[in-house]
């Protein structure tokens, strides 16, 4: 899961949040019985100008060359060239909304959706690097899935699991399916791409949220299959992102398994004299539903770490409502190589006694380092977050 980064749009290029969407099930000539046609990409007005050029696109535009159409009499042609700015050289990116305003029709509730399906006509010569995944609130993205789109015709299919997605976010307010592409060396270098026929695939039966019953004081142990969807690597800075893993090296773990992070360090990218942070976090919907408001001022909230670097590690953590307001911060974690140590925190001081910003509204809890500090490639483990 991650956050798409720099959406910002030329000006020409800023297209309201709409689509060409049917809710036409099986009865369009070609189309599968039981889907949607998100868009089809048949007119300029209600499917091309909906779309959302995300991270200095290049550009997107109505095609009736018939060579380039799976069906019907148009197509999406795009040419993803993205563009250097001074935010980052990001990967172009283009969205396809799901709350399809302009004709009232609002695909965003995918609890019952399994699959997506797209026809992308590849004119390059060579394979196209191509990354798709689902978009929520604050721009997050998660189910992230690889595709090579080999030249000519791809049907590239998308599978959606309803279920780990909501133990993260709410699947009842999907924003869009993002279609990511590698940005090209030069703007010349850039693919030209066709795409049709986004259907969507429902199933009738109903949604069934699966069971994430914890132990008694039980935050997160990493033991339990859906505790490794409900984390959130921060992508603000993507060459020094951390990498967020399940581990089962029982060296490393103080009780079953354990949460393996790796942290890229600083190689010289990022000037010393500017504070920089980057971590990851317990999604704001998961720690929702494990009562942390619940335990008294006596207790304790702790965590263990073991740092498998070769100096000291500082840490911080924060503590955020629902709402995204920041309830409490530590900043004096500092974690010894080779060893592990316990992090506590008495709950009095997380409850913040009668104020509304409290564990009451729990949200998101954030880890973070700062990348300043860290110039050397550092791997650090972390298990048995409880209240005692």
């Amino acid at each position: 899961m991650k956050k798409i980064f720099a959406l910002a749009l030329a000006a020409a290029m800023l297209f309201s949040l709409t689509a060409c969407v049917k809710s036409e099930k099986g009865d369009d000539e070609g189309v599968p019985p039981g889907t949607v046609v998100l868009n089809d990409f048949e007119d300029y007005k209600t499917c091309v100008e909906p779309m959302i050029l995300l991270n200095y696109f290049g550009t997107a535009q109505l095609n009736t060359d018939a060579q380039y159409v799976k069906r019907g009499s148009g197509s999406l042609k795009i040419v993803p060239s993205g563009c250097d700015s001074e935010e980052g050289n990001y990967a172009p990116a283009i969205k396809q909304p799901m709350n399809v305003r302009i004709s009232e029709n609002d695909n965003s509730d995918i609890s019952q959706l399994s699959m997506i399906s797209t026809e992308i006509y590849n004119a390059s010569s060579k394979n196209v690097h191509m990354v798709m995944s689902l978009q929520f609130f604050e721009g997050y993205l998660t189910g992230e899935t690889e595709y090579e789109l080999v030249p000519g015709w791809n049907s590239v299919v998308y599978s959606v699991e309803p279920q780990i997605i909501d133990i993260a976010y709410d699947i009842k307010d999907c924003k869009g399916i993002v279609y990511t592409f590698d940005k090209p060396a030069t703007e010349a270098d850039a693919p030209t791409l066709y795409m049709d026929d986004i259907l969507l695939y429902k199933t009738d039966a109903e949604y069934v949220p699966i069971d994430m019953t914890l132990d008694e004081g039980e935050i997160c142990s990493f033991d339990k299959i859906f505790q490794e969807y409900i984390l959130i690597a921060n992508t603000d800075y993507p060459d020094i992102q951390p990498t967020l893993s399940i581990n089962s090296d029982l060296r490393y773990s103080k009780k079953g398994k354990s949460l393996k992070v790796f942290m890229p360090g600083n190689h010289g990218a990022y000037d010393n004299a500017d504070y920089t942070y980057t971590g990851f976090s317990f999604a704001a919907a998961y720690i929702a539903q494990t009562g942390l408001g619940d335990y008294s001022d006596d207790q304790t909230f702790s965590f263990e770490v073991y740092n498998a670097g070769t100096s000291q590690q500082r840490l911080f953590i924060e503590f955020f409502t629902q709402s995204g307001s920041r309830y409490y911060k530590k900043t004096d974690i500092y974690v010894p190589a080779g060893q592990w140590s316990t992090v506590s925190i008495p709950m009095s001081e997380l409850s913040g006694g009668a104020s509304a910003t409290t564990t009451k509204a729990a949200g998101e809890i954030y880890i973070n380092w700062e990348i300043n500090s860290l110039l050397e490639d550092r791997t650090i483990y972390f298990d048995e977050f409880v209240i005692k």
